[in-house]
Protein backbone atom coordinates (compact mmCIF):
# COMPACT_ATOMS: atom_id res chain seq x y z
CA UNK A 1 0.00 0.00 0.00
CA UNK A 2 0.91 3.37 -1.35
CA UNK A 3 0.98 5.03 2.61
CA UNK A 4 3.30 2.53 4.07
CA UNK A 5 6.07 4.66 2.25
CA UNK A 6 5.81 7.09 4.48
CA UNK A 7 5.53 5.41 8.01
CA UNK A 8 8.91 3.75 6.37
CA UNK A 9 10.69 7.30 5.62
CA UNK A 10 9.40 9.23 8.76
CA UNK A 11 11.08 6.19 10.95
CA UNK A 12 14.22 6.80 9.53
CA UNK A 13 14.92 9.66 12.03
CA UNK A 14 14.29 7.38 14.55
CA UNK A 15 17.73 5.79 15.16
CA UNK A 16 18.90 9.47 15.56
CA UNK A 17 17.08 10.53 18.39
CA UNK A 18 19.24 8.19 20.26
CA UNK A 19 22.20 9.33 19.53
CA UNK A 20 22.23 11.98 22.72
CA UNK A 21 21.76 8.76 24.75
CA UNK A 22 25.02 7.00 23.00
CA UNK A 23 26.92 9.73 24.04
CA UNK A 24 28.10 8.45 27.35
CA UNK A 25 28.84 10.03 30.65
CA UNK A 26 31.98 7.90 31.20
CA UNK A 27 32.93 9.67 27.50
CA UNK A 28 31.63 13.24 29.15
CA UNK A 29 34.13 12.72 31.86
CA UNK A 30 37.30 11.25 30.14
CA UNK A 31 37.34 14.74 28.34
CA UNK A 32 39.26 17.90 30.40
CA UNK A 33 37.10 21.27 30.60
CA UNK A 34 38.35 23.30 27.74
CA UNK A 35 36.69 26.27 26.46
CA UNK A 36 36.99 25.26 22.99
CA UNK A 37 35.96 21.53 23.49
CA UNK A 38 33.10 22.92 25.46
CA UNK A 39 31.85 24.71 22.81
CA UNK A 40 31.46 21.70 20.48
CA UNK A 41 29.87 19.99 22.98
CA UNK A 42 27.30 22.74 23.06
CA UNK A 43 26.88 22.69 19.49
CA UNK A 44 26.65 19.00 19.04
CA UNK A 45 23.78 18.87 22.40
CA UNK A 46 21.88 21.67 20.51
CA UNK A 47 21.99 19.70 17.24
CA UNK A 48 20.85 16.82 19.31
CA UNK A 49 17.95 18.76 20.81
CA UNK A 50 16.61 19.96 17.09
CA UNK A 51 17.05 16.44 16.04
CA UNK A 52 14.71 15.11 18.84
CA UNK A 53 12.66 17.98 18.22
CA UNK A 54 12.08 17.30 14.71
CA UNK A 55 11.70 13.60 15.06
CA UNK A 56 8.53 14.40 17.89
CA UNK A 57 6.85 16.78 14.92
CA UNK A 58 7.22 13.83 12.62
CA UNK A 59 5.90 11.39 15.09
CA UNK A 60 2.94 14.21 14.97
CA UNK A 61 2.87 13.88 11.33
CA UNK A 62 2.95 9.95 11.34
CA UNK A 63 -0.30 9.76 14.03
CA UNK A 64 -2.03 12.61 11.51
CA UNK A 65 -1.44 10.32 8.47
CA UNK A 66 -2.62 7.53 10.25
CA UNK A 67 -5.74 9.24 11.20
CA UNK A 68 -6.17 10.64 7.50
CA UNK A 69 -5.59 7.03 6.38
CA UNK A 70 -8.28 5.63 9.04
CA UNK A 71 -10.69 8.40 7.89
CA UNK A 72 -9.97 7.49 3.88
CA UNK A 73 -10.74 4.19 4.74
CA UNK A 74 -13.91 4.78 6.35
CA UNK A 75 -15.19 7.03 3.34
CA UNK A 76 -14.26 4.17 1.09
CA UNK A 77 -16.75 1.88 2.92
CA UNK A 78 -19.41 4.18 3.29
CA UNK A 79 -19.51 4.94 -0.54
CA UNK A 80 -19.55 1.06 -0.54
CA UNK A 81 -22.58 0.96 0.76
CA UNK A 82 -24.34 4.08 -0.49
CA UNK A 83 -23.31 2.27 -3.68
CA UNK A 84 -25.05 -0.96 -2.61
CA UNK A 85 -27.80 1.41 -1.67
CA UNK A 86 -28.34 2.89 -5.11
CA UNK A 87 -28.21 -0.41 -6.37
CA UNK A 88 -31.12 -1.89 -4.73
CA UNK A 89 -32.84 1.24 -5.23
CA UNK A 90 -31.88 0.48 -9.06
CA UNK A 91 -33.65 -2.81 -8.61
CA UNK A 92 -36.50 -1.63 -7.26
CA UNK A 93 -36.99 0.74 -9.59
CA UNK A 94 -36.62 -1.50 -12.77
CA UNK A 95 -39.58 -3.82 -10.50
CA UNK A 96 -41.38 -1.08 -10.59
CA UNK A 97 -40.97 -0.35 -13.84
CA UNK A 98 -42.11 -3.72 -14.93
CA UNK A 99 -45.44 -3.29 -12.83
CA UNK A 100 -45.91 -0.25 -14.73
CA UNK A 101 -45.74 -1.72 -17.79
CA UNK A 102 -48.11 -4.65 -17.04
CA UNK A 103 -50.41 -2.01 -15.47
CA UNK A 104 -50.02 0.07 -19.15
CA UNK A 105 -50.93 -3.32 -21.18
CA UNK A 106 -53.29 -4.76 -18.64
CA UNK A 107 -51.55 -7.97 -17.92
CA UNK A 108 -51.06 -7.82 -14.25
CA UNK A 109 -52.07 -10.66 -12.31
CA UNK A 110 -53.83 -9.35 -9.45
CA UNK A 111 -55.57 -11.74 -7.04
CA UNK A 112 -54.78 -14.62 -9.52
CA UNK A 113 -56.98 -12.44 -12.13
CA UNK A 114 -55.73 -10.61 -14.84
CA UNK A 115 -57.08 -6.89 -16.02
CA UNK A 116 -58.94 -8.51 -18.35
CA UNK A 117 -60.89 -11.01 -16.69
CA UNK A 118 -64.49 -10.81 -16.12
CA UNK A 119 -64.39 -7.19 -15.22
CA UNK A 120 -62.32 -8.16 -12.08
CA UNK A 121 -60.32 -4.75 -11.93
CA UNK A 122 -63.06 -2.57 -12.98
CA UNK A 123 -65.04 -3.94 -9.89
CA UNK A 124 -62.70 -3.50 -7.82
CA UNK A 125 -60.62 -0.33 -8.56
CA UNK A 126 -61.18 3.28 -8.52
CA UNK A 127 -62.89 5.24 -11.06
CA UNK A 128 -59.78 7.11 -11.60
CA UNK A 129 -57.91 3.77 -12.24
CA UNK A 130 -60.70 2.52 -14.64
CA UNK A 131 -60.29 5.82 -16.32
CA UNK A 132 -56.26 5.24 -17.01
CA UNK A 133 -55.57 8.56 -14.56
CA UNK A 134 -54.35 7.05 -11.92
CA UNK A 135 -51.49 5.34 -13.99
CA UNK A 136 -50.35 8.25 -15.41
CA UNK A 137 -50.01 9.64 -11.91
CA UNK A 138 -48.03 6.64 -10.51
CA UNK A 139 -45.43 7.23 -13.53
CA UNK A 140 -45.09 10.68 -13.02
CA UNK A 141 -44.30 9.53 -9.43
CA UNK A 142 -41.87 7.44 -10.08
CA UNK A 143 -40.25 9.24 -12.23
CA UNK A 144 -39.83 12.15 -9.79
CA UNK A 145 -38.56 9.70 -6.96
CA UNK A 146 -36.19 7.97 -9.51
CA UNK A 147 -34.75 11.60 -10.52
CA UNK A 148 -34.58 12.93 -7.05
CA UNK A 149 -32.92 9.16 -5.79
CA UNK A 150 -30.51 10.03 -8.98
CA UNK A 151 -29.15 13.70 -7.99
CA UNK A 152 -28.89 12.40 -4.64
CA UNK A 153 -26.75 9.64 -5.15
CA UNK A 154 -24.73 11.84 -7.63
CA UNK A 155 -24.15 14.53 -5.07
CA UNK A 156 -23.25 12.39 -2.16
CA UNK A 157 -20.55 10.57 -5.32
CA UNK A 158 -19.17 14.15 -5.82
CA UNK A 159 -19.07 15.41 -2.32
CA UNK A 160 -17.08 11.63 -1.40
CA UNK A 161 -15.23 12.22 -4.29
CA UNK A 162 -13.91 15.31 -3.92
CA UNK A 163 -12.83 14.70 0.02
CA UNK A 164 -11.24 11.77 -1.45
CA UNK A 165 -9.11 13.93 -3.82
CA UNK A 166 -8.50 16.68 -0.51
CA UNK A 167 -7.25 13.94 1.10
CA UNK A 168 -4.64 12.53 -1.60
CA UNK A 169 -3.85 16.03 -2.17
CA UNK A 170 -2.66 16.28 1.88
CA UNK A 171 -0.98 13.28 1.77
CA UNK A 172 0.86 13.40 -1.27
CA UNK A 173 1.76 17.22 0.37
CA UNK A 174 3.31 15.28 3.57
CA UNK A 175 4.45 13.13 2.43
CA UNK A 176 6.66 14.69 -0.15
CA UNK A 177 7.43 17.00 3.56
CA UNK A 178 8.16 13.77 5.24
CA UNK A 179 11.22 12.88 2.74
CA UNK A 180 12.30 16.35 2.91
CA UNK A 181 12.45 16.05 6.48
CA UNK A 182 14.21 12.71 6.55
CA UNK A 183 16.98 14.03 4.04
CA UNK A 184 17.50 16.95 6.48
CA UNK A 185 17.69 15.02 9.17
CA UNK A 186 20.00 12.10 7.40
CA UNK A 187 22.55 15.01 7.01
CA UNK A 188 22.54 16.59 10.40
CA UNK A 189 23.17 13.51 11.93
CA UNK A 190 25.87 12.74 9.08
CA UNK A 191 27.60 15.98 10.44
CA UNK A 192 26.61 14.81 14.13
CA UNK A 193 28.42 11.53 13.29
CA UNK A 194 31.44 13.38 11.94
CA UNK A 195 31.79 15.85 15.24
CA UNK A 196 31.42 12.68 17.52
CA UNK A 197 34.18 11.03 15.67
CA UNK A 198 36.34 14.24 15.99
CA UNK A 199 35.68 14.67 19.76
CA UNK A 200 36.09 11.23 20.62
CA UNK A 201 39.53 10.96 18.63
CA UNK A 202 40.42 14.69 20.25
CA UNK A 203 39.58 12.70 23.73
CA UNK A 204 41.42 9.39 22.73
CA UNK A 205 44.57 11.84 22.33
CA UNK A 206 44.19 13.88 25.47
CA UNK A 207 43.67 10.76 26.95
CA UNK A 208 46.81 9.29 25.75
CA UNK A 209 48.57 12.37 26.84
CA UNK A 210 47.45 12.06 30.19
CA UNK A 211 48.66 8.38 30.28
CA UNK A 212 51.78 10.49 29.21
CA UNK A 213 52.36 12.57 31.70
CA UNK A 214 51.12 9.73 34.20
CA UNK A 215 53.74 7.91 32.83
CA UNK A 216 56.47 10.49 32.88
CA UNK A 217 55.36 11.29 36.69
CA UNK A 218 55.86 7.53 37.89
CA UNK A 219 58.72 7.95 36.32
CA UNK A 220 60.36 10.83 38.02
CA UNK A 221 59.25 9.43 41.04
CA UNK A 222 61.37 6.06 40.61
CA UNK A 223 64.40 8.42 39.31
CA UNK A 224 64.16 10.36 42.26
CA UNK A 225 63.44 7.77 44.38
CA UNK A 226 66.95 6.32 43.21
CA UNK A 227 68.73 9.30 43.98
CA UNK A 228 67.94 9.48 47.36
CA UNK A 229 69.15 5.97 47.66
CA UNK A 230 72.50 7.10 46.13
CA UNK A 231 72.34 5.26 43.05
CA UNK A 232 73.53 7.57 40.20
CA UNK A 233 72.10 6.57 37.06
CA UNK A 234 73.55 8.04 33.57
CA UNK A 235 74.73 7.09 30.62
CA UNK A 236 78.45 6.77 30.17
CA UNK A 237 80.39 8.11 27.92
CA UNK A 238 83.70 5.91 28.08
CA UNK A 239 84.99 7.40 31.76
CA UNK A 240 87.22 4.93 33.88
CA UNK A 241 84.37 3.15 35.29
CA UNK A 242 81.95 1.98 32.50
CA UNK A 243 82.86 1.45 28.94
CA UNK A 244 81.16 4.08 26.28
CA UNK A 245 77.32 3.11 25.76
CA UNK A 246 76.65 1.65 29.43
CA UNK A 247 73.96 2.74 31.78
CA UNK A 248 75.73 3.19 35.08
CA UNK A 249 73.53 2.23 37.94
CA UNK A 250 74.85 1.50 41.40
CA UNK A 251 77.97 -0.43 41.39
CA UNK A 252 77.22 -2.00 37.94
CA UNK A 253 77.62 -1.17 34.77
CA UNK A 254 74.30 -2.47 32.67
CA UNK A 255 73.95 -2.53 28.37
CA UNK A 256 70.53 -3.51 27.04
CA UNK A 257 70.70 -5.13 23.92
CA UNK A 258 67.70 -4.37 21.28
CA UNK A 259 68.50 -7.74 19.03
CA UNK A 260 67.00 -11.30 19.25
CA UNK A 261 69.46 -13.63 19.98
CA UNK A 262 69.39 -17.57 21.92
CA UNK A 263 70.79 -17.21 25.67
CA UNK A 264 74.46 -18.61 24.44
CA UNK A 265 74.51 -15.93 21.74
CA UNK A 266 73.76 -12.77 24.27
CA UNK A 267 76.20 -14.66 26.79
CA UNK A 268 78.77 -14.39 23.87
CA UNK A 269 78.12 -10.64 22.73
CA UNK A 270 78.15 -9.34 25.95
CA UNK A 271 81.97 -11.11 26.02
CA UNK A 272 82.42 -8.98 22.88
CA UNK A 273 81.45 -6.02 24.29
CA UNK A 274 84.07 -5.96 27.26
CA UNK A 275 85.64 -9.17 29.04
CA UNK A 276 84.32 -8.13 32.29
CA UNK A 277 80.44 -8.42 31.08
CA UNK A 278 78.08 -11.20 31.19
CA UNK A 279 74.13 -11.27 30.92
CA UNK A 280 72.83 -9.65 33.96
CA UNK A 281 72.60 -11.00 37.82
CA UNK A 282 70.33 -9.89 39.60
CA UNK A 283 71.26 -9.66 43.55
CA UNK A 284 68.92 -7.94 45.41
CA UNK A 285 64.58 -6.51 44.53
CA UNK A 286 66.23 -2.87 44.22
CA UNK A 287 68.20 -3.91 41.05
CA UNK A 288 65.56 -6.01 39.78
CA UNK A 289 63.45 -3.36 40.04
CA UNK A 290 65.69 -1.00 37.95
CA UNK A 291 66.02 -3.56 35.21
CA UNK A 292 62.10 -3.94 34.39
CA UNK A 293 61.28 -0.37 35.44
CA UNK A 294 64.31 0.96 32.72
CA UNK A 295 62.56 -1.97 29.98
CA UNK A 296 58.95 -0.39 31.02
CA UNK A 297 59.84 3.16 30.70
CA UNK A 298 61.80 2.67 27.12
CA UNK A 299 59.35 0.05 25.98
CA UNK A 300 59.01 1.51 22.39
CA UNK A 301 62.92 1.05 21.99
CA UNK A 302 62.81 -3.01 22.09
CA UNK A 303 61.88 -5.48 19.55
CA UNK A 304 60.94 -8.03 22.32
CA UNK A 305 59.15 -7.91 25.39
CA UNK A 306 61.22 -10.50 26.99
CA UNK A 307 65.15 -10.36 27.96
CA UNK A 308 67.55 -12.65 28.99
CA UNK A 309 69.59 -12.43 32.49
CA UNK A 310 72.40 -14.98 33.17
CA UNK A 311 70.44 -17.41 35.61
CA UNK A 312 71.10 -20.98 34.25
CA UNK A 313 71.49 -24.34 35.61
CA UNK A 314 73.44 -25.87 32.49
CA UNK A 315 75.61 -27.59 35.35
CA UNK A 316 73.88 -29.00 37.74
CA UNK A 317 70.11 -29.60 36.56
CA UNK A 318 68.05 -27.53 39.58
CA UNK A 319 70.77 -25.66 40.71
CA UNK A 320 70.45 -22.02 39.19
CA UNK A 321 73.50 -19.61 39.03
CA UNK A 322 74.36 -16.29 37.60
CA UNK A 323 76.68 -16.87 34.70
CA UNK A 324 78.90 -14.05 35.78
CA UNK A 325 79.76 -15.16 39.42
CA UNK A 326 78.75 -18.65 39.24
CA UNK A 327 76.74 -17.55 42.87
CA UNK A 328 73.51 -19.18 43.35
CA UNK A 329 70.60 -16.94 43.27
CA UNK A 330 69.95 -15.26 46.56
CA UNK A 331 66.84 -13.10 45.77
CA UNK A 332 64.37 -14.86 43.19
CA UNK A 333 61.50 -13.47 41.08
CA UNK A 334 59.78 -16.90 39.46
CA UNK A 335 56.18 -17.24 38.11
CA UNK A 336 54.66 -19.28 40.04
CA UNK A 337 55.28 -23.26 39.23
CA UNK A 338 58.89 -22.19 37.31
CA UNK A 339 61.40 -22.73 37.38
CA UNK A 340 60.26 -26.21 35.95
CA UNK A 341 62.33 -27.51 33.55
CA UNK A 342 60.07 -28.93 30.95
CA UNK A 343 61.36 -31.96 29.85
CA UNK A 344 64.78 -30.81 31.03
CA UNK A 345 65.72 -28.69 28.65
CA UNK A 346 64.85 -25.53 30.04
CA UNK A 347 67.93 -24.71 31.16
CA UNK A 348 67.97 -20.83 30.88
CA UNK A 349 66.61 -17.86 32.95
CA UNK A 350 64.68 -15.30 30.86
CA UNK A 351 62.14 -11.86 32.01
CA UNK A 352 58.91 -12.21 31.11
CA UNK A 353 56.71 -9.78 28.59
CA UNK A 354 53.93 -10.30 31.69
CA UNK A 355 52.48 -7.13 33.62
CA UNK A 356 55.04 -7.97 36.54
CA UNK A 357 58.07 -9.42 34.25
CA UNK A 358 58.65 -12.39 36.50
CA UNK A 359 61.37 -14.98 35.99
CA UNK A 360 60.56 -18.22 33.65
CA UNK A 361 63.13 -21.04 32.22
CA UNK A 362 63.23 -21.83 28.52
CA UNK A 363 65.88 -23.74 25.72
CA UNK A 364 69.07 -21.54 25.87
CA UNK A 365 69.22 -22.85 22.26
CA UNK A 366 65.93 -21.99 20.28
CA UNK A 367 64.44 -18.98 22.18
CA UNK A 368 65.72 -15.87 20.45
CA UNK A 369 64.88 -12.47 22.97
CA UNK A 370 66.63 -9.14 23.75
CA UNK A 371 69.27 -9.64 26.69
CA UNK A 372 70.83 -7.24 29.16
CA UNK A 373 74.78 -7.50 29.77
CA UNK A 374 76.11 -6.40 33.40
CA UNK A 375 79.75 -5.48 34.52
CA UNK A 376 80.47 -5.22 38.23
CA UNK A 377 82.67 -2.64 39.16
CA UNK A 378 85.66 -3.74 41.03
CA UNK A 379 85.45 -3.97 44.69
CA UNK A 380 81.71 -4.29 44.84
CA UNK A 381 81.04 -8.34 45.45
Amino acid sequence: MEYLTILISICICLPATTLSQSYSRADNEALPKKRGHQEKLNQLNSLMRFQGDQCSMLLNVQDFLLDLYNDNRRYKKKTAKLQKTVDKMANEMKQLREIVDQLRSGKMNIGGRSQADSGYLYDQSPTSVRGGQDTSQIMRIVHEMTDHSRNMTHAMLSRTEHKYRVLERKMDNLQEISRQEANRFRSKEAEIRKMREENHKKARELVKQQDTIVDMEKRIHWLESTANRGNDIAISRGDSACPEGFLRYARSCYRFGNTTVTWLKAEETCQSLDPRAHLVGVESKEENDFLIAYRKYNAEKWSSSFFWSGGNDLHNEGTWTWVGTGKPLTFTFWLPGEPNSFHQHQDCMYFTGDGEHRWDDWNCHSLKINYVCEIILEGTN
